[in-house]
């Protein structure tokens, strides 16, 4: 996954658990949390969150 796609998982991620409408006020909500840093690239904390979200989504997922 690239540093855009994991990005933008976590201002979906951010916006959904604040309600924040604004993309700054988004923006510095996960910079807050150390999800994404001051430039707004993920962290490694943003990755393996986004990672474990992956994994849950696996683990959810039927197998055939």
């Amino acid at each position: 996954m690239t540093d855009e796609v994991i990005t933008k998982h976590i201002l979906k991620f951010v916006r959904q658990l604040d309600g924040f409408q604004s993309e700054e006020r988004v923006l510095q909500s996960a910079i807050e949390r150390c999800w994404l840093d001051k430039q707004g690239s993920p962290t490694l904390a943003g990755r393996n969150l986004i990672h474990s979200f992956d994994i849950l989504e696996k683990a959810a997922r039927p197998s055939i």
